[in-house]
């Protein structure tokens, strides 16, 4: 017989051990695999009797899921459905001190105290609280407390999600203090504050539509009725009165809406309708729209009655029917010379009650002559130019003005036109003779271009009439540096003073020339810049042709 070993022997003696100890331990009871019914029990008999007194054995029933009888409670309506939004973030303060662990003694004692919200919520009156010391008196502190009776006190105020504050307090221990223990505490409130308000039936009632209209011109109008509350609006009717010379458009067969119904039966279509709208409920919002035929002029009454329940209001608007009438009147010189700018007035009138739109005016010019100096926005469109006004009102008037040259003579005739809406148009013309004109062309030479201290300079202008007309009242001036002077020139100027001369003025006819000398003397080196000016009837005045050159003076 073979010998077995001692380590086999050891094993069996755990195994039998080990279930001796189970057979030992109470056995829990299966767990049920399905859920035990949610209906409550049988009610006891009365006096809790009951019919035997037979003990009833405990024996276990077979689990079955639950049945729901009843219906599901609905979720509750809006607005006092809760969600996650209702409860808000709490603010979450970290306090932290940052100090040294170990100072020589007499040394100062730095505490940085730093105060972080660390949340998405904004923490409210934060305040932080530090010990006072008798033998580490406070040196200083940064920010200063706020109070210093039995703590330090700084009181933060808000502080915003995610923002940060530090204190820094300085103390000075004693000679005799071996430790200094800091504790800065951190407080702060957090509430919500919610507000539940008392809702009434509420409509508002907005009319859009023009206060103008033009005889038998439809006039659009258009009702939005809105329930700016928080509940609905029960059997809601508005109803449109039109007083005498004012119509609703016929329709051909009952006018129905997704917002409204027409009720036609009880209603005079032509001066009197209802909407009924039945229930609107509250952010909900119905529109309709109608027009009105104006069938003589005048100012008209249009009544509008809104009922719902113990909601009623009443408006009342007012259509002005009016007329239009358009008027046109264009001025311009009888006279003009060729090649110079003739100005044109054209001036619109609007002599009727109604506002006319779209008001399109154009003037034609003749063949050959070139449209220039347009106001008002005025656009030149191939042959003719264009302006377009948007409105003009009862009384108003709008004046346009434009230029035309042309390079031949005779009678020249500019025709004008205006249409506003409503097939309004009016015309008119002007005539205008073109004669020749004057033409100036001048030039001026200057010698030396160089000169000495003490040297003479000279110019020389040459005015040439290359025009048709004689140039009546030729005027030339000369404005001269201070670092010259005059001398003399010919012709004989008619007025010399401080730094300027003049000639006196003369005709110059067509293709002919006058001849202007001036001398100067050079006092001193510079660049001396000379300003000569020309003037004559067909000139601006206001604004003489000039030119100005000049002459460089150089030392001796």
């Amino acid at each position: 017989m073979k010998r077995v070993s001692f380590a086999w022997w050891l094993a069996i003696g755990g195994l039998l051990v080990a279930g001796w100890g189970l057979a030992q331990e109470p056995r829990p009871f299966p767990l049920p695999t399905r859920e035990p019914p949610l209906a409550p029990p049988d009610p006891a008999p009365a006096n809790d009797q009951r019919p035997d007194s037979t003990p009833r054995a405990q024996i276990p029933m077979p689990i079955q899921p639950a049945q729901f009888e009843q219906p599901i409670p609905q979720p509750l309506p809006q607005p006092t459905r809760i969600d996650d939004s209702f409860y808000p973030a709490t603010p979450v303060v970290q306090i932290r001190v940052v100090a040294p662990s170990t100072i020589a003694n007499g040394q100062e004692i730095v505490y940085r105290i730093n105060v972080e919200n660390r949340s998405q919520a904004q923490a409210n009156m934060v305040r932080v609280r530090a010990p006072i010391f008798k033998d580490a008196p406070l040196l200083k502190s940064t920010p200063e407390p706020t109070s210093r009776e039995k703590d330090l006190v700084w009181e933060l105020g808000n502080l915003e999600a995610g923002a940060k504050r530090e204190i820094t307090v300085v103390l000075v221990p004693s000679a005799t203090t071996t430790e200094v223990k800091m504790c800065a505490r951190v407080s702060f409130e957090h509430g919500q504050c919610v507000t539940t308000k008392l809702a009434k039936p509420t409509l508002e009632l907005k009319q859009t539509g023009s206060e103008e209209g033009v005889l038998f011109d439809p006039v659009t109008y258009r009702i939005e009725i809105t329930n700016s509350g928080a509940v609905e609006v029960p059997n809601v009717r508005l109803t449109k009165i039109l007083s005498d010379g004012l119509e609703f458009e016929r329709v051909s067969v009952q006018p129905t809406t997704a917002n409204g119904v027409l009720d036609v039966q009880t209603n005079n279509l032509s001066t009197e309708r209802t909407w009924s709208f039945g229930t609107v409920k509250a952010g909900q919002k119905r529109v309709i729209e109608y027009r009105v035929v104006p069938k003589k002029t005048g100012q008209f009454a249009i009544k509008t009655s809104l009922n719902a329940g113990t909601i009623k209001e009443e408006k009342t608007t007012n259509l002005n029917v009016l007329e239009p009438k358009l008027g046109l009147k264009v001025t311009g010189p009888e006279a003009a010379y060729v090649g110079q700018p003739a100005t044109y007035q054209i001036v619109i009138n609007n002599l009727g009650t109604a506002t006319l739109n779209n008001v399109r005016v154009s003037a034609m010019p003749p063949a050959g002559c070139e449209p220039i100096r347009i106001s008002n926005e005025g656009q030149v469109f191939r042959d003719q130019v264009q302006w377009i006004v948007p409105k003009l009102a009862p009384g108003d008037s709008r004046t346009l003005t434009m230029s035309m040259r042309t390079p031949a003579s005779g009678a020249k005739k500019l025709m004008v036109g205006v249409r506003a809406d409503r097939g309004l148009e009016q015309k008119a013309e002007v005539e205008t003779r073109f004669e020749g004109v004057a033409t100036l062309n001048w030039k001026i030479d200057g010698e030396p271009g160089v000169a000495k201290v003490g040297g003479e300079i000279r110019y020389t202008v040459r005015i040439t009439n290359s025009g048709s007309a004689p140039a009546t009242n030729v005027v030339v001036k000369a404005e001269f540096p201070p670092s010259t002077d005059f001398r003399n020139a010919q012709p004989q100027p008619s007025g010399v003073g401080k730094g300027i001369i003049s000639f006196p003025s003369q005709s110059i006819a067509p293709g002919q020339s006058a001849v202007y000398v001036v001398n100067f003397a050079a006092l001193k080196a510079d660049a001396a810049k000379f300003d000569f000016q020309l003037l004559a009837d067909h000139l601006d005045k206001t604004n003489p042709v000039r030119s100005e050159p000049t002459t460089t003076i150089s030392g001796p």
